[in-house]
């Protein structure tokens, strides 16, 4: 199958759009086609084809709406071209165009393929990798479609419960439900919750001694405020681990977020991250809407202890963040002044603030210019890294090599 459709027929082009669409089966499948080839035939009675490539590029094609900007869609990045700087997205995978903020995923597959005119239409990551905006791995999808392709949460698969028979061994099962399926018994709201009922009453559910298994080194348990989960009653956090003790007595420690860090959990129908509900739990309510929940140490892959949670300010936790070097744009600087020594900041953009309340201009990119020995000096001052072995994302331009 060709990337692009080069062919003159419907008959061609419903052919290739097929392709697109095989090996997955979703509710609206056949009318999602036909609007996709609807689309890519009207296209070829206007003047501007799809793609439109940069003069002498097979990669680079022009943005639909802004011919400033184009979309390499082997790399699957937005670049200016007449700087060849290539836009850094944000986590959401958006940049800013003309002060407009895209999502590169979206701007990418509608400068290569017109956009069908269907019900609530979006672009979709084929290998569900939504870090991977190559064009590629890019098509139009239906909600069925995302659905049928959505990321499952990656699962901590933590035994809830533990069971035995007679005098045999303890078995761990991660759910209610995977104990009565591997006991051949009916998987239904009944046994479920007689099962439950045994645990809280200590006693036999059809032969079986249950409990619930709690995990080893948790230390307290403290509850977490109603006020900060829609009212709901008898859920705990623990003091390690990023656990939830639920209302049964069942553990948990959530799921992964698909896209992010964050570990999240289900209850009564709303979405929590953990860290929250532990920050809650053993820091007291968020004291306002504006505050967040911060991770001390700066690392947020995997669940957090309480003593490593904090409530901030959106100001306290972003210098934080380059405190703790988790902020991509943040180096310390060092300025060497006109009388010889030396001032450190944390940041370009520190340095910045810090002179402009002495009336000295200074701009960003012009001190790490000169950090980058591309200038010798700025606002008649050095300037360099404080630690020059950091090093930074190689590719800045897109002619940069790898």
């Amino acid at each position: 199958m060709s990337l692009f459709f080069t062919g003159s027929t419907r008959e061609e082009c419903y052919t290739w759009v097929s392709a697109i669409y095989d090996g997955i089966e979703f509710k609206d499948k056949q009318g999602l086609i036909d609007a996709q080839v609807n689309a890519i035939m009207e296209s070829k009675t206007q003047t501007r084809p799809y793609p439109e490539f940069l003069p002498d590029s097979t990669t680079c094609v022009y943005l639909r709406d802004n011919r400033n900007y184009a979309c390499d869609i082997e790399l699957g990045v937005i670049f200016n071209i007449s700087t060849g700087g290539i836009l850094q997205p944000t986590r959401s995978n958006q940049v800013g165009v003309n002060r407009k903020m895209v999502l590169v995923h979206n701007e990418g597959l509608r400068a290569c393929v017109p956009k069908p005119s269907y019900a609530n239409i979006s672009s979709d990551h084929i290998n569900r990798d939504h870090n991977d905006n190559r064009f590629v791995n890019l098509r139009w999808a239906s909600p069925s479609l995302q659905n049928a392709n959505r990321v499952i949460p990656e699962d901590f698969n933590t035994p809830a419960m533990e069971a035995k028979q007679g005098d045999g061994e303890w078995k761990a099962y991660k759910t209610r439900k995977d104990f009565l399926k591997s006991t051949g018994f009916v998987c239904d709201k009944t046994n479920k919750d007689g099962v439950s009922q045994a645990i809280r009453r200590g006693i036999k559910f059809r032969g079986y001694q249950v409990r619930n298994r709690v995990p080893l080194n948790i230390g307290q348990l403290r509850e977490i405020p109603p006020a900060a989960i829609g009212g709901a009653k008898g859920f705990y956090a623990s003091q390690f681990g990023g656990y939830v003790k639920k209302p049964n007595g069942a553990f948990t420690q959530g799921c992964k977020h698909t896209r992010f860090d964050d570990y999240i959990i289900g209850i009564k129908g709303s979405v929590y991250k953990v860290h929250i509900l532990t920050t809650n739990a053993f820091h007291g309510l968020r004291p306002s809407e504006a505050h967040q929940a911060n991770h001390k140490r700066g690392a947020k892959k995997g669940p957090a202890d309480a003593q490593d949670l904090e409530w901030t300010t959106p100001s306290e936790n972003c210098q934080h963040a380059h405190n703790t070097g988790l902020h991509r744009g943040g180096r310390a600087v060092a300025a060497t002044l006109q009388d010889g020594s030396e001032k450190v900041f944390r940041s370009g953009g520190e340095a910045v603030r810090y002179f402009e309340k002495h009336k000295v201009a200074l701009y960003r990119s012009a001190i790490t210019a000169a950090c980058n020995g591309k200038v010798k000096t700025h606002g008649n001052m050095s300037w360099t890294y404080v630690d020059p072995t950091i090093v930074t994302r190689k590719r800045k331009l897109i002619d940069d090599d790898e």
